[in-house]
């Protein structure tokens, strides 16, 4: 091979290293911008849940006795405790399909409104279910003692 192939071979390669050198330092920082971005949003988020949590406590009572929050990928739900005809209606239903989930749940929904509550389920389905958990857990349900133990 001669010195004059030797070098453009040589400039050539140096030239597609600094073009991947360029291309990946501009994915670092769209990645980097990405992720401020996604803990700014989240950060925004939990400081107005955090304020709603207070302020559903001032008015409903305090979490784990009166109130559940219930924690997804889309936001915080809260749920409250449901009144004893109601939550003896659900039992004596003595099925626990969706639709009798929902009817358990819908009622002592604090947060959010209904709609936003059934965009999140189109996004965690399986909300539903811890809400109905939550609403349980508040009624005096404890899956320790269920389950034996």
């Amino acid at each position: 091979m001669e010195m004059d192939e030797i070098a453009r071979l040589q400039a050539e390669l140096e030239a597609e290293r600094a073009k991947l050198a360029e291309i990946e330092a501009r994915r670092e920082a769209r990645v980097r911008g990405e992720r401020l971005r996604q803990e700014l949003d989240d950060t925004k988020r939990a400081s107005h849940e955090a304020e709603l949590l207070e302020e559903l406590e001032a008015k409903h009572g305090p979490v784990g006795r009166r109130i559940m929050r219930i924690d997804t990928d889309e936001g915080m739900l809260v749920v409250g405790k449901a009144n004893d005809l109601h939550y003896r209606r659900f039992v004596d239903r003595g099925k626990t399909n969706t639709e009798e989930l929902m009817k358990l749940v819908r009622p002592c929904l604090l947060y959010p409104s209904k709609a936003d509550f059934d965009r999140i389920l189109q996004e965690v389905p399986a909300a539903l279910v811890r809400c109905a958990d939550a609403v349980c857990h508040l009624a005096g349900v404890r899956k320790d003692e269920a389950e034996g133990k």
